[in-house]
């Protein structure tokens, strides 16, 4: 980094250097610059190397360009005679290496999550230390009484925003804030989550210093609290929406339906050591209501069993809940389009 320092001198070398890095990083590498800057390096001339090449001297010079593309024979022959890394000319030329086109061709989807892992394991980055160390106001912080019984909703558009284990509304929070502290002051979570601590210190015109050892609770929780230009992020959201339609309907859109898969509950399925039958553990608690003394019952021959004494047999679709245009959520047993959409889901390759 170039910190600028005002004195006569200094600045004028410091710019110096600014300049020198913004050029050095707009030179990007490019394997047309490269075959002709090593030819111009090696004394040899255009021609010379056309005839090595076995091509006129007018399809190197549009080589060098960057007009036309090198077949992988003439790669080979331009690695060699200009003793350049073949795979960096294969990329440049924008042909994938032999060992990189095998993993492709193999198993595509896995070379894709490969490489997404890569660029997409860091993209962003947050602060490790406060960029602000709040200081408590002066005086007692106010101690209200709450009331006896706090009953909220968890369908605020905070709550359904973003899903989140052990997920408190932050309506629920705010009265302890407002209850504890005053405006202006800060609230501390070292242990936030998703953030509700957070918005509920900005629904009660409070501060907040939020902290997870979880790096998805830290963006989640970012994303809550800090302010974003809403027309900017609509247009985002429209445009992930767009690039999103077609996967999110393959997996979630049932084929000759309008409906949308919400979710899908699975259930355990047992074998019966009496009759061998089959024991859906959801069809059992459905029909007795409850796990009785935490035995389960088979419906064929109606004996009772512990469940850790089951064999457990593979797991099972039971309840589907989709929606539509409008918000209502519609639960039913799963219907056999929804079954195939299960089944061609767990097919396919997910990049």
């Amino acid at each position: 980094m170039c910190i600028l320092l005002w004195t006569e001198g200094v600045d004028k070398r410091c710019q110096h250097l600014q300049y020198w890095r913004v050029q050095a990083h707009s030179n990007v590498w490019s394997a047309h610059e490269a075959i002709r800057s090593r030819r111009e390096q090696l004394g040899l001339s255009q021609a010379a190397v056309a005839q090595q090449l076995g091509v006129t001297k007018s399809l190197l010079s549009l080589v060098e360009a960057g007009k036309r593309q090198p077949s992988e024979e003439q790669i080979t022959a331009l690695s060699s005679l200009l003793n350049l890394p073949p795979d960096l000319l294969m990329l440049g030329a924008g042909r994938l290496p032999d060992d990189i086109r095998s993993v492709f061709e193999a198993n595509a989807a896995a070379g894709v999550a490969a490489i997404r892992q890569r660029t997409e394991q860091h993209p962003t980055t947050y602060p490790n230390v406060p960029l602000d160390v709040p200081v408590p106001s002066s005086g007692q912080a106010r101690k209200n009484c709450l009331a006896n019984r706090i009953v909220v909703s968890k369908t605020s558009v905070y709550q359904r925003a973003h899903s989140y284990h052990t997920k408190v509304p932050p309506d629920a929070i705010v009265p302890f804030i407002k209850a504890f502290t005053r405006p202006g002051d800060t609230v501390f979570d070292p242990f936030c989550g998703s953030g509700m601590t957070g918005i509920a210190a900005l629904l009660a015109d409070r501060n907040a210093l939020l902290s997870d050892v979880s790096i998805a609770a830290v963006h989640i929780a970012r994303n809550y609290t800090r302010y974003c230009d809403p027309k900017a992020f609509a247009e985002a959201l429209k445009t992930v929406a767009r690039q999103m339609e077609p996967i999110v309907s393959w997996l979630y859109r049932p084929l000759g339906s309008s409906t949308l898969v919400e979710y899908t509950t699975w259930s355990d399925v047992y074998r019966c050591p009496s009759c061998r039958s089959q024991i859906v553990y959801w069809e059992s608690m459905q029909k007795n209501g409850s796990v009785d003394g935490n035995r389960v019952a088979c419906s064929a021959c109606g004996k009772r069993f512990r469940k850790a004494d089951l064999q457990w047999i593979c797991e099972r679709p039971v309840l589907t809940q989709t929606s539509s245009d409008s918000s209502r959520i519609d639960s039913h047993a799963p219907t056999v389009e929804e079954l195939a959409l299960i089944e061609e889901s767990g097919k396919a390759p997910i990049p």
